[in-house]
């Protein structure tokens, strides 16, 4: 149950972190 929760939580933080990620580049390639 546990290491389902700690899955989820990976899962999401790497969607974010791809997201900021993304969000980062295509500001810096908008300049």
């Amino acid at each position: 149950m546990r290491r389902a929760l700690w899955f989820i939580a990976l899962y999401a933080g790497s969607i974010l972190a791809l997201g900021l990620v993304a969000l980062a580049i295509r500001s810096w390639l908008g300049l």
